[in-house]
């Protein structure tokens, strides 16, 4: 037996709600989709907040880039210590990438070191939480505010999370999340963009479906849409019933998900206080549902504890 880095809660009543939509025969962008789209914005609790899903977190970002009018000239400052696909969005509008060191402790973006990289030609900042630890975001929006640049956030490690006893997402600029297979929940794969901006909003709406103007009429429904005019680039982002009802039963569960990460997260800390060459990167999990548990391997010994572990049939990996 071999224990995973992580494995979905997939239970019968996740297969049913699959099956039912496979029965249905609507399986491409329909109401399922405009109802996931609601309970994520349950989740957030704010109704100023706009919710638009996508097909994976990655297209998340290059849409949510694109509607905050980053294009080629400007530069995009994120985490040197990031997933590639967020580097790879920011070259698909034809910006530049500026790689930002993080905070030696939380391994978050380090805001003083992002001060020095702004310059007149940064249009955007890119802030990432990560591995069970926020970045200090508040922080960040003041820079934006006082610099004119578009904070964006980057959760998609941290759905369902709280900072300053606020929803991740439901404050702030934009903000996108993932929903891959091992997230905090899955949709198989799917991604959501957060905008305060009904316009951003639409511009979304319609570039996730290779830029047709939005038609009302079958906008959220199991009806076929009519071909309309393309009034902006647009890519085919758009999310599938099949993947938004999965992530709409997982929702359900969200709770005790939550609570099996949290503890077996806090279970792995407190066996790893008496280890000094291994240093847990989460402290505490008040607030913070981790999607993944981190640790730093201290006097090179890393490759070495990764092999014992996969000796005892525990599987390891970098992230990244």
């Amino acid at each position: 037996m071999r224990v995973p880095v992580y494995k979905p809660l997939i239970e019968n009543s996740d297969i049913e709600a699959v099956s039912s939509i496979l029965e249905e025969a609507w399986l491409g962008q329909g109401k399922y989709v405009k109802d996931f789209e609601n309970e994520i914005s349950k989740f957030i609790n704010n109704s100023n907040r706009k919710v638009v899903a996508v097909s994976t977190g990655t297209s998340a970002a290059h849409l949510g880039l694109l509607a905050a009018g980053i294009g080629p000239g400007d530069e995009v400052i994120l985490s040197s210590l990031n997933f590639v696909g967020v580097a790879q969005s920011i070259t698909a509008t034809g910006a530049k990438p500026v790689f930002c060191d993080v905070d030696n402790d939380n391994l978050t973006l380090n805001l003083d070191e992002c001060q020095k990289l702004v310059n007149k030609r940064t249009k955007a900042i890119i802030t990432l939480d990560y591995g069970g630890n926020q970045c200090d975001l508040d922080k960040f929006l003041q820079l934006g505010i006082d610099k004119n640049i578009r904070i964006i956030h980057d959760a998609a490690h941290s759905f369902g999370w709280t900072y300053k006893d606020k929803p991740t997402g439901s404050f702030g600029d934009m903000c996108f999340f993932s929903f891959d297979p091992v997230k905090n929940f899955t949709a198989i794969d799917a991604g959501v963009v957060v905008t305060s901006n009904p316009e951003e909003e639409k511009w979304l709406i319609e570039a996730r479906t290779v830029g047709q103007s939005l038609d009302m009429g079958t906008y959220g429904k199991n009806v076929k849409m009519e071909f309309k005019q393309i009034e902006h680039i647009g890519y085919r982002y758009h999310l599938s019933n099949v993947h938004a009802v999965l992530g709409m039963n997982q929702l359900k569960k969200f709770d005790r998900i939550s609570n099996s990460r949290m503890e077996t997260s806090t279970r792995y800390n407190e066996a790893f206080e008496e280890i000094d060459d291994v240093q847990p990167i989460g402290k505490s999990y008040e607030g913070i549902i981790p999607f993944i548990y981190v640790v730093r391997v201290k006097n090179e010994k890393r490759e070495k504890l990764r092999a014992f572990l996969s000796e005892q049939g525990i599987e390891t990996h970098v992230h990244w």
